[in-house]
C-alpha cells in the first residue's frame, strides 16, 4: 500500500502524524548512512557498467566522477582511475549519489565526494578561481561562481586557504575507523565487540581500532558529562579500558597496553582530534615548574628534578620561570605547562636558559622539550643560552669533571656523532659534563646566570636560537639543531 493510499484510507490527523514521524525516519536512516559514509564505515557500493567487466565501486573509496566527452571516469580514494561505458552518465551517477549529501556537483564536469577534499586554495592560474586538493591527491579546479554550497559545508568563510583535513583529525576518522556505535563500547558482550571489530578479511581483532575508538568515545561523553575525569595517570585509563578489551581477546602482558599508549598517540599527536586534558588526566609535572613574577617569559630549564630547589631559590631573587623536566620531557606535562603559562609567554619574546647535562642525552632532553612546546602552539624562543658548557670550566677542572659519552653500540656512537656536529663535545672528543659541575656551586651558576639575564633584558643583545649562549665562546653549540630519528613527542 502506498502512502497515498494509506493516508486515504486512515484519514484524519493520526495518518498524518504518523506520515510525518515516517518522513523524519526517512530523513534521520538518510543522515546515518551519509554519517557512516563520511566514517569510512560503509559497506555500500555502486555497479558501473565499464567497456569491459562492470566495476562495483564501495562508497567510501569513492573520491569523484568526471565527466569526459560521452563518458565518464571514475577517480578512487588510492589514485586508481578508469572510465566507464558510454551509458553511465554524469546525471545517472548524480541520481544514484543522491542519498549522500557529502556527494556535490559542484561544477559541470564534476561530481566529488566534499568529505574527501583536504585542502582548497587559489587556483594557480585562475586568480579569480579555487583548487580543490582531494585526499587521493587529484586537484580540481572550482570557479568563483560555484562556492556558496561548499563554504556551507566546510563552515569556512572563505576558500582561498582551508585548513587540510588533518587540521580537523580528519585523518583519523579515516584511518583509524572511528565512528559511532548504538551503544557505549565498555557495555557491549564479546560477540557484539567482535561484530564491530572483527577484520572480515582475517577474522582478527582489530585492536588498535578498537582502542581508538575507545578513547575517542569517552572522550566525548566525558565532555557531555556521561564519564568521570580521569584525574589519575594514563595508567589509569588503561584499567579504566582494560576490562572491556578482555572481553574481546586475551590480554598478553603490556602488550596492549602499549597499543593503546600507540593509540593516544595517533589521536593527539598525529591527528590532533584530541588533547590529555580532555581526559583530566594529573598533571604530575605541575610541582616541578613555577611562573616567573618579574621575567615570566624567560624560562630557567634544568633537566633534573633534583635540582628544583636551586631553581626556586634562583627564581626568588631573579623573577624568571622554572622548569625541572625529570630526565626526558612528557608531552601530557609539556601540554599543561604550556596551557597554564602559554597565553602569558604569548605576549612576550620567549627566551631559554638551559642547565642540562652537557652530552647527547641532555642535548636530546632540551630538544624535545622545545619541540612539544612548538607542538602546544608556544612561539620558538628567540633566544636559547646553555649554562652546562666546556667554556665555563678552566682547563684543569675540565680534565677533572669531563666523562665519556656513552660509544658502546653503533647508536651511541652515531648519537655522540651528531652531538659533536651541533656542537657538543670537548677539542672534538665524545666527552661530555653533567650538569651537577654547575649547579652545585651557587656564585659561580649565579655568575652565568646574570650573564644570560643580561642579553634576554636588553632587546640589542638578543641572539638567534642557532647562536645563542650565556658567553660568546659558546655560541656554536646548539643542542636544538641535533639531528636524531628520536621520537620527541613521547608521554
Amino acid at each position: 500500500m502506498s502512502t497515498k493510499d494509506f493516508s486515504d484510507a486512515v484519514g484524519g490527523p493520526l495518518s498524518q502524524a504518523i506520515l510525518k514521524d515516517w518522513q523524519q525516519l526517512t530523513d534521520l536512516y538518510q543522515q546515518t548512512r551519509a554519517a557512516f559514509l563520511r566514517l569510512g564505515a560503509c559497506h555500500e557500493a555502486l555497479v558501473i557498467p565499464t567497456p569491459g567487466p562492470d566495476r562495483r565501486v564501495m562508497l567510501k573509496d569513492l573520491i569523484g566522477i568526471q565527466s569526459e566527452n560521452r563518458r565518464t571516469r571514475i577517480h578512487l580514494l588510492n589514485g586508481e582511475n578508469f572510465l566507464t561505458s558510454t551509458t553511465f552518465s554524469l546525471e545517472i551517477a548524480a541520481e544514484q549519489l543522491a542519498p549522500w549529501p557529502q556527494f556535490q556537483r559542484l561544477t559541470d564536469r564534476y561530481l566529488i565526494n566534499i568529505d574527501q577534499i583536504t585542502q582548497t586554495r587559489s587556483h594557480p592560474e585562475r586568480r579569480r578561481d579555487y583548487e580543490l586538493v582531494m585526499v587521493s591527491g587529484l586537484r580540481l579546479p572550482l570557479p568563483e561562481s560555484r562556492k556558496p554550497r561548499l563554504l556551507k559545508h566546510l563552515n569556512e568563510s572563505s576558500l582561498r586557504k582551508v585548513k587540510s583535513l588533518k587540521a580537523h583529525g580528519g585523518q583519523g576518522v579515516y584511518l583509524d575507523n572511528i565512528r559511532p556505535f548504538h551503544k557505549d563500547l565498555r557495555l557491549m558482550s564479546k560477540e557484539e565487540l567482535h561484530t564491530h571489530f572483527l577484520n572480515p578479511r582475517t577474522g582478527n581483532f582489530e585492536t588498535s581500532e578498537f582502542l581508538s575508538n575507545y578513547i575517542w568515545e569517552y572522550a566525548r561523553l566525558l565532555k557531555q558529562g556521561k564519564r568521570p575525569p580521569i584525574e589519575g595517570n594514563i595508567r589509569t585509563f588503561w584499567y579504566i579500558l582494560k576490562p572491556t578489551l578482555a572481553r574481546a581477546i586475551p590480554l598478553e602482558g603490556e602488550k596492549q597496553y602499549f597499543q593503546m599508549l600507540d593509540a593516544f598517540q595517533r589521536l593527539i599527536v598525529r591527528y590532533g582530534m584530541l588533547k590529555f586534558r580532555d581526559f583530566s588526566f594529573s598533571d604530575e609535572g605541575q610541582r616541578f615548574y613555577v611562573p616567573g613574577t618579574e621575567r615570566i617569559n624567560v624560562l630557567l630549564v634544568a633537566e633534573k628534578k633534583g635540582h628544583f630547589r636551586r631553581l626556586q631559590s634562583l627564581q626568588e631573587e631573579y623573577g624568571m620561570t622554572i622548569v625541572a623536566l625529570g630526565g626526558m620531557p612528557s608531552l601530557l606535562n609539556s601540554e599543561y605547562f604550556a596551557s597554564n603559562l602559554g597565553p602569558k609567554l604569548a605576549k612576550k619574546p620567549l627566551h631559554i636558559i638551559s642547565i642540562v647535562d652537557y652530552n647527547p642525552a641532555g642535548a636530546l632532553i632540551l630538544k624535545a622539550f622545545l619541540a612539544q612546546l612548538q607542538h602546544e602552539g608556544v612561539s620558538a624562543p628567540v633566544s636559547i643560552q646553555h649554562l652546562v658548557v666546556p667554556e665555563h670550566f678552566d682547563p684543569e677542572e675540565l680534565q677533572a669533571i669531563a666523562e665519556p659519552v656513552p660509544m658502546n653500540s653503533k647508536a651511541d656512537r652515531t648519537k655522540a656523532r651528531r652531538w659533536i656536529e651541533a656542537g657538543g663535545g670537548i677539542n672534538g672528543e665524545p666527552r661530555g659534563i653533567e650538569s651537577e659541575a654547575l649547579v652545585l656551586y651557587r656564585d659561580r651558576l649565579k655568575g652565568f646566570l646574570e650573564q644570560a639575564l643580561d642579553k634576554t633584558d636588553a632587546p640589542e643583545g638578543l641572539v638567534s636560537p642557532a647562536k645563542s649562549s650565556a658567553s660568546e665562546s659558546t655560541s656554536k653549540y646548539s643542542p636544538e639543531a641535533l639531528q636524531t630519528e628520536e621520537e620527541l613527542l613521547v608521554f
